[in-house]
């Protein structure tokens, strides 16, 4: 199964055009993809804080979103689609130092962040909005997730050998969330 991250997020776009037969290829460092469907070109990139080692992060940057220059949407191409995996924060850190090449990009982004509404073909899906606790059907929710992994034994092999292991409060918290019938209890009070 795959994460509910960014990146996952891009693959299963990925996955669906695949599925409706177009060739997804990567391209540069495999940091993303380039495919064509329905007569749009689509550019993926995994990782928007990546630095490559021939180029600057913010170059990297610059040259993705380079179709979107301008105060003008009307010069944009309208056949283009860029997908990126970006924190935010580097996202708003690079249109506040490039915002005089980006103008109108770096005005929807910002106003994309906070209603959620596309402009000018540009829409911002901002995963940090997501709900970590809602469950979908049989998949269990981030955070059953994430105390599923943290409680893997594996991670707490170094602990057996602790003199602190009987004394510590976390010990008998872990032991508790590996038992199955305890864990709903958790998540509902």
């Amino acid at each position: 199964m795959r994460g509910d991250g960014k990146t996952a997020f891009i693959q299963q776009v990925e996955d669906e055009a695949r599925k409706r037969n177009a060739s997804v290829t990567a391209y540069g460092t495999g940091n993303g993809t380039r495919f064509e469907l329905n007569g749009r070109h689509f550019q993926t990139n995994y990782d928007g804080s990546q630095t490559r080692a021939i180029k600057s992060n913010d170059d990297v940057l610059r040259q993705f979103f380079a179709p979107f220059v301008g105060a003008d949407s009307s010069t944009w191409p309208n056949d283009t689609t860029r997908l990126i995996a970006i924190n935010e924060g580097r996202l708003i850190d690079f249109l506040e130092q490039f915002g005089a090449e980006f103008p109108l990009l770096k005005q929807i982004v910002q106003r994309g962040l906070r209603t959620g509404a596309p402009e000018d073909g540009i829409a911002v899906v901002n995963l940090n909005l997501r709900s970590v606790v809602a469950t979908s059907g049989e998949i269990p929710s981030i955070l059953e997730r994430l105390v599923q992994r943290f409680v893997e034994p594996k991670f707490w092999a170094p602990c057996r050998n602790c003199d602190l292991r009987t004394n510590a409060t976390f010990t008998t918290t872990l032991r508790r969330l590996r038992i199955p019938r305890l864990v709903p209890k958790c998540w509902n009070g």
